[in-house]
């Protein structure tokens, strides 16, 4: 996940646990990762998404 700082413009790639994301977060995601949270898709390639855990 990418968090930046509003003050400095700097941003850092860190892992964090998903109690630790706020709106505004940028997040990476790999094949196999599971979502953590609600998202706005910035981008995306070859994207396959099992909606298995949206119906539940």
């Amino acid at each position: 996940m990418y968090r930046s700082d509003a003050h400095t413009g700097k941003s850092e790639h860190s892992e964090l646990p998903i109690s630790q994301l706020v709106p505004g977060d940028i997040i990476k995601l790999s094949a196999g990762d599971m979502i953590p949270a609600d998202l706005r898709l910035l981008s995306a390639k070859d994207l396959f998404i099992s909606q298995a855990a949206l119906d539940r």
